[in-house]
C-alpha cells in the first residue's frame, strides 16, 4: 500500500508537470535622486506548475509604512542612464507626483530578478557560463518590464551569445549549451514580442559577421555592406515570411556557417519563431563562382515550406541541378523566376511534388522548347498558380480545369498563341469551381460569349481582375450578366480600351462590391463616364479611376460614399459644370487620396483639401498646383499624415512652411521637384518630422551642400534617394552621428564641378 501511494504521488507530479522552485519578492521605490531602489523582501520555496516558473507579477502598493524593513538591503539601483531602458520603470521614474498615487511597487517572480537587472545595467557582468534557463530569465525580464526597443537590446543579446560560443569552443561541448528550442519551450515563445525575436536573429548573425537587413519581417542576407535587393521577390500570396539570400556568394557564406549542425539547428528555430518558412535564392547581381560546390545544408531542414529561385541563367546549370535534387519534395510552394534550365533540371523541379502553389515567370529551357506540358504534372492539391509568359498548350489547360480545384489564378500573357490555348480550354469549362481569386492580363482579347458562359460557373469569385481585353455591344451584356451572378464578389478591377456605358453603370450600383478599379489604356477626352451610385453610398471602401474623364456631378457622387477609405483619380479629367456648387463631402474617414496627374487649380480641388481631416497618404504628383494650394490642407491631418507624394511639382517657401508641420510623416517623395527661390534645408529647424521620417526621395532634385548637411537632422531616416550631378550611380552605406542609413542611392549625372569638395564634405560627416 505504501509503495502504491508513492507511485501514485509521483504519477500526479509527472502528469501535472509539478516542480519545486523559489519565489522571489522585490519591492522598489523612487528616491529623491531620481533613482529607483530595489529591495529583496523574501525568498519562498514552493511547488509550482512548470509553466508557472515563468510567472511575473506586479502589484502597486498605496501604503508603504508596513512594506519596508529598515534592515533590507538595496539589491539594485535603476537610473535614467541604465544600458537597457525599461518603459515601465521610466514611467514610474518620470512621474513627479506619481499620478496614480502609488508609493511603491511589488514584483514577484520565479527567478532572481536583481541579478538580471545588474546585467541590464552592465553587460560585462555576464558570467562565462550561461544556462538556457538564465537566458530565458533575461528574455523574461526584457519582456515583463517592457524594455525600450533600441540597438542596446541587440548588443545585450550579442554579448550573451558571445559567452555561449566562446565557452563552447573552449570546452568543445555543444549538447549542454545554447538551445533555443529548449529556451522557447512550454509556450514561452508566444510571450516574446516581434522586436526581441528580430533582435535574437540580428545578434546571432552579428556573431558570424553576416551582412543582413530586415524588411517587413523578411530577412535578407547580403554578400557585403552594399544592401540592394528587390522587394518584388516577396510574394504576398505565400503565407510565410522570407529568407532572401541575395546572390550566390552570400549563399556560400551562409552555407559555410551552417555546416555546423549545432549552429544550423539554433538558426532554424529562430527562423521558425519569425514565421520565416520561405527561402528565396536570387542571383541577379552575381555570377556563379566556379569550383564552389555547396552542400545545400539549409535546404536539408524541414522548416521551409516555400522555395523561390530567381535570375539563375544557363551558366548556373550545375548549381540549379544540384538544388533541384536536394530540395524537399514536401514543399507547398515553388516559384521559378527568370531562369534558364535544362530539361532534366526542370523535370526534377516540377515533377513528383504535391504543391499547393506554383509560380512560373519567364522560364526558358536550354533546348529551345517553348512549352512546359511534359514537366507540369497535375495534382489535386494545386490551389494557387501564377504564370507569366509561360508556354502551356491546350491539352494541359483542359486537364487543369478538369482535375484541379484552384483557389487563386493569376495569368499574364505576352504571346497570342499561348493565350489562345488557354482561352480555348477555358471556354469549354462547364462545371463549378471554387475559385476565389482570378486575375488575367490579356494580350488584346475580344471577350466572347463562350468565355463569359464558362466564367459564370465560377460564382464563388471574390476578387476579379481583368485587363487588356475589349468588348462590343453584344459581349458586354454577357459579361454584365456573368459579373451580376457573382454574389460573393468584393473586389473588381477592369482595364479596357473601350468603356461600355451599360456595363459600368450597372457595376457602380452593385451593392456587394467593396473595391472597384476602372482603367482605360488611353484617355479619351471626348467621352465622359457618368457616375451614379443610385443611392448605394455605403458599400464601397476603395474607388479608383485611371485615365478617365468624368464631370463634376460624378465627382460629387464619389464624395457621397460614406465608408470610402481609399480614392484614386489618376490622370483623370473633371469636366466643370456651368455653375459651381460646393461638394457635399461625406467621405470623412478617407485615409488615402491619389490625384496623380490631375488639374487641381480649381475650386473643387480646394474644397476637398480642406476636408481631409483623417488622411494618411496623399499623392498630388504631376499636378502643377499654385503656391498657395497646400495651405488649404486641413490642419487636423498634421498628426495623421504618414505618406506625402509631390513629384514633379514646383516647391515654394510657402509649400515648405506647410509641409514641415506634418508631425508624423514617414515617407516624403519630391522626385523631380524644382525649388523656386528656396531650398530643401529651408524646411527649417522647427520641422516636425525630424524623428518620424524613414524614407525620402529627392531623385532628380538639385541640392546644395547645405541641403546635404540638413539630412543629419532626420534621426530615423532609413532610405534616401537623391541625384548628385557628376558621373555614375553608386550605393553608399553610411553612419551619421545620430542615424544609420540602410540604403543611400546617389545618381551622379549632372554635377560638373566641386566634386572633390562634395566628397570631402561627406567624409567630414562620417559618410
Amino acid at each position: 500500500m505504501f509503495l502504491y501511494n508513492i507511485i501514485y504521488f509521483l504519477n500526479v507530479f509527472w502528469r501535472f508537470d509539478l516542480v519545486t522552485s523559489c519565489k522571489f519578492t522585490y519591492i522598489f521605490k523612487r528616491n529623491l535622486n531620481e533613482e529607483i531602489l530595489f529591495f529583496r523582501e523574501n525568498i519562498e520555496e514552493s511547488v509550482l506548475y512548470e509553466e508557472m516558473i515563468d510567472f511575473f507579477s506586479v502589484t502597486y502598493i498605496f501604503s508603504i509604512e508596513s512594506q519596508f524593513d529598515n534592515n533590507m538591503d538595496t539589491v539594485f539601483i535603476y537610473k535614467k542612464d541604465n544600458f537597457i531602458q525599461f518603459r515601465d520603470l521610466n514611467v514610474f521614474l518620470a512621474s513627479s507626483s506619481l499620478e496614480n498615487k502609488c508609493k511603491s511597487v511589488k514584483i514577484q517572480c520565479g527567478y532572481e530578478l536583481s541579478y538580471y537587472l545588474m546585467i541590464s545595467k552592465d553587460i560585462t557582468e555576464i558570467p562565462d557560463e550561461i544556462s538556457n534557463f538564465q537566458f530565458r530569465c533575461m528574455l523574461r525580464t526584457l519582456i515583463c518590464l517592457k524594455a525600450v526597443e533600441n540597438k542596446n537590446i541587440i548588443k545585450l543579446i550579442r554579448a550573451l551569445l558571445c559567452k555561449y560560443f566562446l565557452y563552447q569552443n573552449i570546452n568543445k561541448i555543444k549538447n549542454e549549451f545554447l538551445d533555443f528550442k529548449e529556451i522557447f519551450s512550454s509556450g514561452f515563445s508566444k510571450k516574446i514580442n516581434f522586436f526581441i525575436k528580430e533582435s535574437l536573429i540580428s545578434a546571432f548573425l552579428d556573431i558570424f559577421m553576416v551582412n543582413y537587413e530586415f524588411y517587413d519581417g523578411n530577412l535578407i542576407i547580403f554578400e557585403n555592406s552594399k544592401k540592394v535587393y528587390d522587394v518584388s521577390l516577396f510574394d504576398e500570396n505565400i503565407p510565410y515570411k522570407n529568407l532572401l539570400i541575395n546572390n550566390h556568394t552570400a549563399f556560400c557564406i551562409l552555407e559555410h556557417i551552417l555546416e555546423d549542425s549545432y549552429i544550423l539547428n539554433n538558426f532554424k528555430v529562430l527562423l521558425y519563431e519569425m514565421n520565416i518558412k520561405s527561402l528565396i535564392l536570387d542571383n541577379y547581381r552575381a555570377l556563379i563562382k566556379p569550383g564552389i560546390d555547396p552542400k545545400f545544408v539549409i535546404l536539408c531542414t524541414s522548416i521551409f515550406k516555400a522555395i523561390k529561385i530567381s535570375y539563375f541563367r544557363s551558366f548556373s546549370s550545375s548549381f540549379l541541378h544540384n538544388l533541384a535534387c536536394i530540395s524537399k519534395k514536401d514543399i507547398d510552394f515553388l516559384s521559378l523566376q527568370n531562369i534558364v534550365v535544362s530539361r532534366d533540371t526542370l523535370d526534377l523541379f516540377l515533377k513528383k511534388r504535391n504543391l499547393k502553389g506554383l509560380v512560373l515567370d519567364n522560364i526558358a529551357v536550354d533546348d529551345n522548347n517553348s512549352y512546359f506540358d511534359d514537366y507540369l504534372c497535375l495534382n489535386d492539391t494545386l490551389e494557387y498558380i501564377f504564370f507569366t509568359n509561360v508556354g502551356i498548350n491546350y491539352m494541359w489547360w483542359c486537364g487543369f480545369f478538369r482535375r484541379t480545384n484552384p483557389r487563386k489564378i493569376i495569368l499574364i500573357f505576352y504571346v497570342t498563341e499561348v493565350q489562345n490555348y488557354f482561352i480555348e480550354a477555358f471556354s469549354e469549362v462547364n462545371t463549378y469551381k471554387n475559385v476565389l481569386y482570378l486575375e488575367i492580363l490579356f494580350r488584346g482579347f475580344n471577350i466572347s460569349k463562350e468565355f463569359c458562359n464558362s466564367l459564370s460557373h465560377w460564382q464563388s469569385i471574390r476578387t476579379l481582375k481583368l485587363r487588356g481585353f475589349e468588348t462590343n455591344e453584344d459581349t458586354e451584356i454577357f459579361l454584365l450578366k456573368t459579373i451580376e451572378g457573382m454574389k460573393e464578389l468584393k473586389y473588381l478591377a477592369i482595364q479596357s480600351n473601350v468603356i461600355g456605358r451599360k456595363l459600368y453603370c450597372f457595376l457602380l450600383r452593385k451593392c456587394n462590391i467593396k473595391v472597384f478599379e476602372l482603367e482605360t489604356c488611353y484617355l479619351n477626352k471626348e467621352y465622359i463616364l457618368f457616375i451614379d451610385f443610385f443611392g448605394n453610398y455605403n458599400s464601397l471602401t476603395k474607388f479608383a479611376l485611371k485615365r478617365i474623364k468624368i464631370d463634376l456631378s460624378g465627382l460629387k457622387e464619389i464624395f457621397k460614399i460614406e465608408n470610402l477609405r481609399s480614392l484614386a483619380l489618376e490622370a483623370c479629367i473633371v469636366e466643370p459644370l456651368r455653375s459651381y456648387e460646393p461638394i457635399d463631402f461625406m467621405s470623412e474617414n478617407l485615409k488615402s487620396l491619389d490625384l496623380y496627374g490631375m488639374h487641381l487649380n480649381t475650386r473643387w480641388a480646394y474644397d476637398i483639401l480642406i476636408r481631409l481631416d483623417n488622411i494618411e497618404s496623399l499623392n498630388i504628383s504631376y499636378c502643377h498646383v499654385l503656391p498657395d494650394y497646400l495651405e488649404k490642407l486641413s490642419e487636423k491631418c498634421n498628426l495623421i499624415l504618414k505618406k506625402f507624394y509631390y513629384n514633379h511639382n514646383s516647391l515654394y517657401q510657402m509649400d515648405l512652411n506647410r509641409i514641415k508641420r506634418f508631425n508624423t510623416l514617414e515617407e516624403l517623395n519630391f522626385y523631380g521637384c524644382s525649388f523656386v527661390k528656396t531650398n530643401f534645408h529651408k524646411l527649417g529647424q522647427d520641422c516636425k518630422f525630424f524623428n518620424s521620417l524613414k524614407k525620402m526621395n529627392l531623385y532628380l532634385v538639385r541640392l546644395t551642400l547645405e541641403d546635404l548637411h540638413y539630412f543629419r537632422y532626420f534621426k530615423n531616416l532609413k532610405n534616401l534617394k537623391l541625384t548628385l550631378f557628376g558621373s555614375g550611380t553608386i550605393i553608399l552605406k553610411y553612419s551619421l552621428i545620430y542615424q544609420t542609413m540602410s540604403r543611400y542611392l546617389i545618381n551622379n549625372d549632372l554635377f560638373e564641378k566641386d566634386r572633390e569638395t562634395f566628397f570631402q564634405y561627406l567624409y567630414e560627416l562620417f559618410i
